[in-house]
């Protein structure tokens, strides 16, 4: 059990930090794209 449980968050560790860090991302582009706009207007 201890094994399988092991796995599944080594598992969910694998694709979430990356999936995190690609949010992260995403975020702040869109705040930055956001702010850009507000002072081209």
């Amino acid at each position: 059990m201890t094994a399988n449980w092991d796995n599944v968050f080594q598992s969910i560790r694998e694709i979430w930090i990356p999936a995190v860090g690609v949010v992260v991302v995403i975020a702040i582009v869109a705040i930055v794209f956001s702010r850009l706009k507000r002072k081209g207007n």
